[in-house]
């Protein structure tokens, strides 16, 4: 979903709108497996593909190089993203599942913490600081790993109360969830 002048890239693909300046990027390919190939009835084989790859990979771009590659020519049929980041599809639910968990009151057992997953430095806080950062206020925090500008989590049993800036030794809440 790269952005030129203010579209999508796919919006001028779709409207079969050459862009010649396509600002690169640089991407990581980890592995591209080959899972199937399928005959099709209008004699252009259809292949499966498996790509693990960095974000921002722009997965069309691939499939035409692919196909130029093989001399045949490649456009991209069907997408299915089964990773990204941490969240695996293979670990996801359904959205009747989902529904089913809502109607038996049992939603929190499939709720992922996002303090288990956002890749910021975990900073526990106290009952007394609740207060404080529920109205915005900034906290004194003498802490040598810190950086200043860094961007943390604040932590109360174990739920993300804020995100915090640190900066000139005190922690400023940016985003506030209690």
């Amino acid at each position: 979903a790269i952005h030129y002048n203010g579209k999508r890239l796919y919006e001028y693909a779709r409207q079969n709108i050459e862009i010649d300046d396509i600002p690169r990027r640089k991407v990581f390919i980890s592995s591209i497996q080959l899972l199937e190939i399928i005959d099709s009835t209008d004699k252009k084989p259809i292949v499966v593909i498996d790509v693990e790859c960095s974000s921002g990979t722009y997965i069309r771009s691939i499939a035409n190089d692919i196909g130029q590659l093989l001399c045949c020519g490649a456009t991209l049929f069907d997408l299915i993203r089964t990773r990204a980041g941490f969240f695996k599809i293979s670990e996801s639910y359904s959205i009747e599942k989902i529904e089913e968990f809502v109607k038996n009151d049992n939603i929190m057992k499939i709720l992922i913490n996002p303090v288990e997953v956002l890749n910021l430095e975990v900073v526990n806080v106290i009952n007394s600081q609740l207060k404080d950062i529920k109205n915005g206020k900034s906290l004194d925090f003498y802490n040598c790993n810190l950086i200043q500008n860094q961007k943390v989590q604040l932590v109360y049993n174990s739920n993300l109360i804020a995100i915090a800036e640190f900066k000139d030794s005190r922690l400023y809440p940016k985003t506030v969830f209690i």
